[in-house]
């Protein structure tokens, strides 16, 4: 007998839905919201008939529409919460947890807590994170969604320290959750006093969850048949670039001129873009490369079989161990030669991957060698080449009689705790002088307050010394900020790339402590490209006596801003000549590679 009221329609649907007759349980949903669209029940089943479909928009509306019959229901409401989510819409999402959340309600925590620390407020989040893994019963099953949201929001607090504590029981266990070894892999980076050996170690791992993938494991899927014995190179060699950064990002000053400059008698450019974000820049790309793929939407397998369709010769990665990195298409082997280079401060650990770009100043000839699969490919005299954006304003002169400025326009998540007594110790020398920090991770109120104590805590005792400023809406460009800045500060285990081009573009020197691997050693390469190598200091009492020396000397401070540009142009922007030792390495990587 057909139903007749909401009631019976409503369980008429649920065992449609329940038989898996998807179809008919939705034209029967359909005619009920027709008799009564605001029926509770009627629509929650419909909400939960498009989530299950991936229309989450839908779903949310549905959702939103049976939470105004039931306002107290708050697993209906983490169900609206997760719909708004999924469909995009974070700030419709987070208003409605916030109140479950706020009653206490654990799930309602994870919840948010996994909002904020992915939405740029890791502040706040950890606070949520905190408190639901604290609520879990004694001896539940850890939650590693939870952990490892968790592990990154105090990651991205600058407390690097704290998150590896958090994550290393649960990577050194057997069979370790992939996502925590990525992510302990990858802060490891920001943390003082751990050994490249230990780097080195945690990269193999995780990439070692990544070759036993099924896919990984089959045989490599590219289509360029083995070398023959004295056999000729291709006329022109293919190259792929895989990158979810083809638009405006730190990677595109470096790259995008590489590219207008590669000889295209000798190769191809197929870039592949593994992110859904694009702009003005994106379509600069799209000029330079002979191919240009939109792939963010197909996983490890589709990615690998269209590049190995494409036969690409050469094939880089610019992510490194990144978030939303795409390595396990490298593990993969769709081409005879994978390189990486610019995105990333490590190694990969990837048995695949058979170049790390370098130079001599970043990984030494002589220095102790990483026990990773990936060979040094040599790039001199630098690793890369440098484009400011066309945004950036002239430099500017000092105004006299104006506090000295020690600036810090590093990342939050470079903050460590010995590098914030640094400067602390660098503050106390220079009489009057101020500290400044500035990034785009700013952008949370909690974390700026944070930051501030934490300086403190280090030793700066007058909170007037501190200035901590947020992005500004909308902003374009960080350049502008540096015309308040007399000295830059670099990060230390982790140095800055394109925040130290940037400074020395607008005028303002920068010391840099100099370390034992590739991310330590970015300001000494740079620096010594400028002329500048005495500003990348060997110790933590080197690096304070050099900032020290160069805030009594105005002297030199005004030489520099009125002439460091022009260094910058020509030791770091011949992206002509750049482009000509590219390409030499790029021939070398073809030559070396193996059958």
């Amino acid at each position: 007998m057909q139903p007749t009221n909401t009631r019976q329609l409503a369980e008429f649907a649920t065992q449609l839905l329940h038989a898996n007759r998807r179809a008919e349980a939705a034209q029967v949903l359909a005619d009920a919201l027709t008799a009564a669209p605001a029926d509770t029940h009627i629509n929650e089943l419909a909400g939960y008939l498009a989530a299950t479909e991936g229309r989450w928009a839908d779903a949310a509306q549905r959702y939103a529409l049976a939470l105004r019959g039931r306002p107290e229901n708050q697993v209906l409401a983490l169900t609206l919460a997760k719909a708004h989510f999924h469909a995009g819409d974070r700030a419709a999402a987070r208003k409605v947890i916030e109140k479950p959340a706020a009653a206490g309600n654990p799930e309602a925590r994870r919840m948010l807590g996994m909002l904020l620390a992915s939405g740029g407020e890791p502040f706040a989040g950890a606070a949520h994170l905190r408190a639901f893994i604290a609520s879990r019963p004694k001896g539940a099953p850890a939650d590693l969604e939870a952990v490892g949201a968790l592990a990154h929001a105090l990651k991205e607090s600058g407390q690097a320290d704290e998150a590896l504590a958090l994550l290393r029981p649960h990577v050194e266990a057997r069979n370790a959750n992939p996502r925590l070894l990525h992510l302990y892999a990858f802060t490891l980076n920001y943390a003082p006093g751990v050994s490249t050996a230990d780097i080195a170690a945690a990269h193999r791992r995780y990439a070692a969850a990544l070759e036993a993938e099924p896919g990984a494991r089959a045989a490599p899927v590219h289509r360029i048949p083995p070398p023959e014995a004295g056999g000729e190179r291709p006329r022109r060699l293919r190259i792929g670039l895989v990158s979810g950064d083809f638009r405006r990002h730190s990677v595109t000053s470096f790259l995008l001129p590489l590219l207008e400059h590669v000889g295209r008698g000798r190769f191809e450019i197929v870039c592949y873009s593994t992110h859904a974000a694009e702009d003005d820049f994106t379509r600069q790309y799209e000029r330079q490369a002979t191919h240009f793929r939109r792939v963010h939407t197909q996983n490890a397998d589709e990615l690998a079989a269209t590049i190995a369709s494409d036969r690409v010769h050469i094939l880089i990665d610019l992510a490194g161990c990144t978030w939303n990195n795409r390595l396990a298409v490298f593990a993969r082997r769709p081409a005879p030669v994978q390189v990486a280079w610019l995105g990333y401060p490590a190694p990969t650990g990837l048995s695949a991957m058979d170049f790390r770009v370098v130079d001599a100043l970043t990984d030494a000839a002589d220095g102790a060698p990483l026990a990773v699969p990936e060979q040094p490919l040599r790039l001199e005299p630098c690793m890369l080449a440098y484009r400011p954006y066309p945004d950036a304003p002239p430099v500017n002169e000092r105004p006299a009689g104006a506090p000295l400025v020690l600036g810090c326009f590093g990342a939050v998540p470079k903050l460590n705790a010995p590098l914030l007594s640094l400067y602390a110790r660098t503050l106390e020398v220079v009489p009057g002088s101020e500290l400044l920090f500035r990034h785009v991770s700013l952008a949370e109120a909690g974390l700026r307050e944070d930051l501030v104590k934490r300086v403190m805590a280090a030793g700066v005792k007058d909170r007037s010394r501190i200035k901590v400023e947020p992005p500004a809406p909308a902003e374009g460009s960080v350049m502008p900020a540096y015309h308040a800045v007399d000295i830059s500060l670099d990060t230390f285990p982790y140095n800055g790339t394109t925040t130290l081009c940037e400074s020395l573009w607008m005028g303002v020197p920068v010391v840099s402590l100099t370390g034992d691997r590739t991310a330590s050693r970015m300001g000494l390469t740079i620096l010594s490209r400028v002329g500048l190598p005495e500003l990348a200091a060997s110790s933590e009492d080197a690096f304070v006596n050099t900032a020290a020396l160069l805030a009594s000397d105005h002297q030199r401070r005004a030489e520099l801003r009125r002439t460091l540009r022009a260094r910058v142009q020509s030791a770091l922007c011949d992206a002509g000549s750049f482009a000509r030792a590219f390409e030499d390495a790029l021939e070398q990587s073809w030559c070396a590679r193996k059958p």
